[in-house]
């Protein structure tokens, strides 16, 4: 199975590029984010995905991961043209056998 620092990879690639459906694929179906994508909510998360774009895309590092069983933690840097630097958690599981998104916070 991949890592998760390639699902995380990847996520970083589909924000920077604008795709929301490679994004919304890369999450857990029992995500909050994936209920809203398939739910009455996904013209709002699509509004508020653009939003987070225009304020200028960032790039991903993974500081580190941790793994227990089917579940890890992800901390994370994410810098922006400007310069501006965020930090973040990541939440995965595993299903199957791709880890997934259960949730971040930043």
């Amino acid at each position: 199975y991949i890592s998760p620092v390639e699902t995380l990879k990847e996520w970083n690639e589909a924000v920077r590029s604008g795709d929301i459906r490679r994004v919304a694929s890369l999450y857990s179906h029992n995500s909050l984010f994936w209920k809203r994508w398939t739910g009455a909510e996904r013209g709002a998360l699509e509004r508020e995905f653009e939003e987070m774009r225009s304020a200028g895309t960032f790039q991903m590092e993974v500081e580190s991961v941790t793994i227990k069983g089917g579940k890890a933690t992800a901390v994370v840097t994410l810098r922006n043209e400007g310069g501006k630097v965020l930090k973040g958690v990541f939440r995965l599981v595993l299903e199957g056998d791709k880890w997934r998104i259960m949730g971040e916070e930043y």
